[in-house]
């Protein structure tokens, strides 16, 4: 009996749909938990209002059956003079009998008072209403093609030597020779050719190009995945250089991380402001997960951009100095009892009268 493991071991490189789609769920893997959602009622899965979002651009909070419910759909109706559409087409075979949907504007009155349709609250994903999705087909097309050469050229580099044997009995032997090396034994091939131009060749096949193909190929991969991270917030190194970098080449790309994180949760304080405005709820919204300690680190750059240590902060850091030991008297080194300063003024003098008396004989 197969197990599941067995048929997903059959991973085809070549089969572009399937690697397709396993980036694109990636991608909205990595990013469904960017903004951390409270206030939200029970029926509402924050996962599923962050995918919808995510892939649709927009999405229309209305009422059905009682509650209020997130639904994805398409434009309708007029436009005002800003071009903004006034409804929103609901078409979900859950909730028969919808329809379109009246946009209902907190800031501007609406004109079409006698519109028969219920009213719903508009809240986007960026200010461009366009979602991650188009920005996630890009780098998935670029990666599962550069998988692909990864793979090739993976497979090329076992082949070292191109082997040319000019006929069948010589080929024999030629493979037979390889098979004995594959197994640890010595070997020779056999051929009944004398000419060189016949006989059999062998030409290197590994050459500086393809041996440096393989490398290319995997920084360009971990370049387009930290292209990726960068534009969604996140701080990936993608730096070619193949000795080390300094804290500062680490750090050039910071400012450009936070814009299109910022733009969206702009976007989801808006819709969470007009959702409390509109069904009375306490819906509150903020970054989440490794962009909420890329926010802390921004807003801590920013209070300090020189990169300035307080004198208390250094004062603190610095490792204190061991204290001079105070002179203790009664530390003081104990002197000999048995050396006698008297002792040895007596001793010395009679050395000095015993010598004058060797002088004077």
């Amino acid at each position: 009996m197969s197990q599941w493991w067995e048929k997903a071991l059959k991973y085809d490189f070549f089969d572009k749909d399937r690697a397709f789609e396993k980036y694109m769920r990636m991608f909205l893997r990595i990013t469904n938990r960017m903004f951390k959602w409270t206030g939200l009622p029970d029926h509402i899965p924050v996962n599923i209002l962050e995918l919808w979002l995510q892939t649709h651009g927009v999405l229309c909070f209305t009422e059905y059956e009682g509650k209020v419910y997130p639904f994805f759909g398409g434009w309708g109706g007029t436009q005002d003079i800003y071009y903004n559409p006034a409804t929103f087409v609901i078409a979900n075979p859950a909730a028969p009998g919808l329809g379109e949907v009246r946009i209902r504007n907190l800031d501007v009155p609406t004109v079409q008072a006698t519109f028969p349709a219920q009213d719903g609250i508009i809240i986007w994903n960026d200010s461009q209403k366009q979602g991650l999705v188009e920005l996630f087909k890009k780098y998935a097309k670029l990666l599962l093609e550069n998988d692909i050469s990864i793979y090739d050229a993976e497979i090329n580099l076992r082949i070292q030597t191109l082997i040319h044997a000019a006929d069948d009995r010589t080929k024999a032997s030629a493979e037979l020779y390889l098979k004995r090396i594959e197994e640890g034994k010595l070997g020779i091939i056999a051929g009944k050719s004398l000419d060189p131009a016949t006989a059999l060749a062998t030409k290197p096949f590994v050459s500086g190009g393809n041996s440096n193909a393989l490398s290319q190929l995997i920084e360009m991969h971990q370049y387009l995945k930290a292209s990726l991270l960068n534009e969604l917030g996140l701080n990936a190194n993608y730096n070619m250089k193949r000795e080390r970098i300094n804290s500062a080449e680490t750090e050039l790309n910071n400012d450009g991380l936070l814009p299109l994180v910022d733009d969206m949760l702009a976007c989801r304080k808006a819709a969470a402001e007009a959702l409390n405005s509109f069904f009375g709820w306490n819906v509150e919204v903020e970054k989440a997960s490794a962009w909420e300690f890329r926010q802390l680190a921004a807003e801590v750059d920013a209070m300090n951009p020189e990169g300035i240590i307080p004198d208390e902060e250094q004062n603190d850091a610095a490792p204190e100095k061991p204290e001079a030991a105070a002179e203790d008297p009664e530390e003081a080194p104990e002197e000999d009892p048995e050396e006698d300063p008297e002792e040895e003024t007596e001793e010395k003098e009679e050395n000095d009268d015993d010598s004058d008396r060797d002088k004077a004989d």
